[in-house]
């Protein structure tokens, strides 16, 4: 019998050359012991599950991983650090050994040669090898790994190879080889296989190639071992690739770039043209069934094609191998709530980002990472996944630890979403907005905020819940009283009482000065009801209004709505200063893609009605990756501007966690009446007309007033924001009168820089 191992580096082709052999007759495993495709691979990968979690055992008990190349590969069977392991390996060898020609694919057999000759010593190798820089580009684009590591990697897989198996145990097939003459080079493997005489039918494919550059490995800048290893492969392997032209300019690793992306608009525009082709004939279809009046035939038809899709999911569900998953109850848990609540074609976003749970029933899904320490910070990122059009969010049981360590977080998406189902994991609806009857935020924290002018200047809160609500209430003095069914306190003695049974408000009336909160704890704490025990009213929310600066779409504008309420007035179109300023405590001068969070616009207001000469406020924005895209905005000598801090990951650094003068604001900007006031007629009337952030900042400044950054008040720019910024030269003409005195752009321009500028900066003084 005639044992194979198809190996070499990742991403070099392995998966070709297997469903190759695997067709002409190679016995790789029963299809249920077989991974399952995947996104990058959708044919297969050709692989035994039992070989890949030894192969990982193997590279693990020498310190190493499949991407971190362990300092001494395996000896030998016998090496004490794999020993353990040879029971298993025999194991998986009399589970194939029952056909003539038989074997396995992995690439981390590369590392691990020397172990597998000592159990299978006549074992045979077919080394799939593929231009490094390429390997490289699609280890860059399938899992963000440097080029550097790649190549590193690439070398230190077949310099292994190379070392531990004999030249006549070997046959080295190139990836290109496959291309260039498909059956020649497959009837070369099947010889080398021990197939006979049969001629297969070869499986390579140009059009599945995504990446090919045209570059020589030495102007790309590999390193001089890479392509001597290289270039010994190729003439083993008796291809040797047509030499590459000279650049007529140096290159660099950006070169690399612009020839992938120039390949990849090419391969796009096929694949959007026969999209379009097909989408034309469905309509033409549709078209057609709807004129002959049979529309049931048209719903029977697609009821039918859901059937069968939910048929090959069931099918492949059945056969699936989730034995190394880590919990598959979790996996099948969550394919169900998906399944049972989520209607087809809704997106549906997967938190953790479980491989496993990114295929659900034909259901188009996304990862979903919270990612960071922060609340704000995964709030932007789901908020931007909303407007990218993610309906749902899965909360899997494996990821409910997140909610508990990201509080705020669990208070945004609970408060403010509905919860479909909470068994074994979260579904929740991120489509539309929670309605709460009472007209209270659900939101706990902003319903205390809302509270807190009628009540002491540091209010004491008791919690008689049990649901451990102080997480959700930083800052603030929140205590939990005695176990008991009374509150041993006098009466009106505690501002706020929040309870979680009906059974004790009553109790809780006696003792609160101020109001009883009402929670509930499915799925998450959030507000039910809440009653006032006074005749002091809660906070008025200030009367804004929004103007818009630029052409927003639908799909913003219907989540802009949402996030400040349909009483709020939007303007987008034209309006002269008179018309816009009428009737109103606050302008919020607003970008598109730009989503104010619950609070942002009442922070603001406080902030004008405390500060000296205050004017207008600039607030904390996050971009759509979650990291913060400025903390107020700054204006530098030669006219440009950035925003303060922006691209650090941390959102709360003590810096520029306190109020502040600040030139300006980037993504929205609160305008209150003082500086309405002072910049009427025309004025008032040219920035209505060309809305921006930082022009109306230069008016306030220009008019005596000061502009105030608030870190209380937070949005999120959902969309990516546009750059280069078309506004510059206005903006920039806008400041002329203070630019002589503003600092100049520092290089690098890190935190350390940031912060000294932001303590010395004198923003009103360069204004005089």
């Amino acid at each position: 019998m005639t044992a194979l191992a198809i190996t070499g580096m990742h991403r070099a082709g392995t998966s070709m050359v297997a469903h190759a052999l695997s067709r002409a007759g190679v016995y790789l495993g029963a299809p249920s012991r077989m991974l399952p495709p995947a996104a990058d691979n959708p044919e297969g990968f050709f692989e035994h599950a039992g070989f890949i979690r030894l192969a990982d055992d193997l590279l693990e008990g020498c310190g190493g991983a499949w991407d971190h190349l362990p300092a001494a590969a395996p000896f030998d069977a016998s090496d004490p650090r794999v020993a353990a392991f040879a029971g298993d390996a025999r194991e998986l060898v009399t589970e194939l050994d029952i056909a003539p020609v038989w074997g396995w694919k992995d690439p981390r057999t590369s590392l691990t040669a020397a172990f597998w000759l000592d159990v299978v010593p006549h074992l045979r190798f077919v080394v799939c090898v593929r231009n490094p820089l390429e390997v490289a580009v699609s280890l860059r684009r399938r899992n963000g790994m440097s080029y550097v590591h790649a190549l590193s990697l690439w070398r230190g897989y077949y310099a292994a190879l190379l070392d531990a198996v004999p030249v006549e145990q070997r046959l080295v097939t190139h990836y290109d080889a496959h291309l260039a003459d498909p059956a020649a080079e497959l009837a070369r493997l099947c010889e080398f296989a021990g197939l006979g005489a049969s001629e297969p039918e070869p499986v390579a494919d140009r059009a599945k190639r995504h990446h090919q550059l045209a570059l020589a490995l030495a102007d790309a800048g590999v390193g001089a071992e890479v392509i001597e290893l290289y270039e010994r492969l190729c003439a083993e392997s008796g291809h040797v690739p047509a030499p590459a032209a000279a650049p007529a300019v140096a290159l660099d690793r950006r070169a690399v770039e612009l020839a992938l992306a120039q390949q990849s608009l090419e391969r796009y525009g096929r694949y959007v043209a026969g999209l379009q082709k097909d989408l034309a004939e469905n309509e033409a279809r549709v078209a057609e069934l709807a004129a002959a009046g049979r529309a049931d035939v048209l719903a029977e038809l697609v009821t039918r094609l859901d059937a069968l899709e939910d048929a090959q999911h069931d099918a492949r569900y059945a056969a699936e191998e989730l034995a190394g998953h880590p919990d598959p109850a979790a996996v099948r848990a969550g394919r169900g709530l998906v399944r049972t609540h989520v209607p087809r074609r809704e997106r549906v976003l997967v938190a953790g980002g479980d491989a496993a749970l990114l295929d659900i029933c034909g259901r188009p899904t996304a990862p979903f990472a919270t990612g960071g320490d922060d609340d704000l910070s995964a709030i932007a990122r789901l908020e931007a996944a909303r407007l990218g059009g993610g309906g749902y969010l899965l909360v899997p049981r494996p990821a409910l630890p997140e909610l508990d360590r990201l509080p705020g977080f669990a208070d945004h998406l609970l408060g403010r979403y509905p919860l479909v189902d909470e068994r074994d994991g979260l579904l929740v609806d991120v489509r539309s907005r929670l309605t709460v009857a009472s007209g209270w935020p659900a939101w706990i924290s902003v319903t205390v905020e809302r509270l807190v002018p009628g009540a002491a200047a540091d209010p004491a809160i008791l919690d008689w819940t049990g649901l451990g609500i102080a997480r959700y209430l930083p800052g603030r003095n929140v205590f939990s009283p005695p176990d008991g069914e009374a509150l041993p306190y006098l009466a009106g003695s505690v501002d706020i009482v929040v309870v979680a049974d009906a059974a004790r408000a009553a109790e809780a009336r006696r003792v609160a000065a101020r109001a009883v909160i009402t929670m509930s704890d499915r799925g998450r704490p959030h507000v039910e009801a809440v009653e006032l025990l006074d005749d002091t009213p809660p906070e008025a929310d200030p009367a804004v209004r929004y103007l818009v600066a630029g052409a927003p779409d639908d799909a913003w504008l219907r989540l802009f709505r949402e996030a400040v309420g349909d009483a709020v007035e939007i303007v987008s179109e034209p309006v002269t200063g008179d018309e816009l300023t009428s009737g109103v405590d606050l302008i919020g001068v607003v970008e598109p893609g730009v989503l104010p969070l619950p609070g942002c616009a009442n922070a603001s207001y406080s902030t004008l009605l405390a500060g000296e000469r205050a004017g207008a406020v600039a607030v904390k924005v996050v971009a759509a990756d979650g990291r913060l895209e400025a903390a107020g905005e700054f204006v530098f000598a030669d006219g440009s501007t950035t925003g303060v801090a922006a691209g650090a990951p941390r959102l709360a650094e003590p810096w520029h966690e306190y109020v502040r003068d600040t030139c300006g604001g980037r993504g929205l900007l609160y305008v209150g009446a003082a500086a309405l006031g002072k910049l009427g007629g025309p004025e008032l009337d040219r920035l209505a007309a060309e809305p921006h952030p930082m022009l109306w900042a230069a008016a306030a400044w220009r008019a005596g007033l000061r502009v105030r950054y608030q870190p209380a008040a937070a949005a999120v720019r959902a969309t990516v924001r546009p750059e280069p910024e078309l506004m510059a030269g206005v903006v920039a003409a806008a400041w002329a009168p203070a630019l002589a005195r503003r600092p100049h752009r520092p290089d690098p321009l890190d935190p350390s820089g940031w912060r000294s500028l932001v303590a010395r900066d004198d923003v009103e003084g360069a204004w005089r």
